[in-house]
């Protein structure tokens, strides 16, 4: 049995109150209330709340509508606590981020 160090242990910690608290404001996480809909129902919901994040966000304002309504479909969330490093700075990456909440 090895013993967390105490920084990961705080880290963990912060998280998961961070989890519980958000958990507590939206009663229900997304994947849970995605899955009691239609697909059909899945798909607009999918493509209303991801299209609101690429709406936002000026690099998309060219492109045709179809295109980001396809786009939304390769977007997925994903929570961090206060404190995680996302990326580094010149960090090569497959991914895109865009934060929502937080700084």
């Amino acid at each position: 049995h090895r013993r967390i160090p105490k920084e990961m242990r705080m880290k963990v910690r912060r998280y998961l109150e961070y989890t519980m608290e958000e958990k507590k404001q939206l009663q229900m996480e997304e994947s849970e209330m995605m899955a009691l809909m239609s697909s059909p129902l899945q798909d607009e919901l999918t493509i209303y709340f991801h299209g609101t994040i690429l709406h936002n966000c000026g690099i998309f304002d060219d492109f045709p509508i179809d295109f980001l309504s396809y786009l939304t479909f390769f977007m997925h969330s994903e929570q961090y606590s206060a404190g995680d490093t996302i990326f580094e700075e010149e960090e090569e990456s497959s991914k895109m981020f865009f934060v929502v909440k937080g700084k």
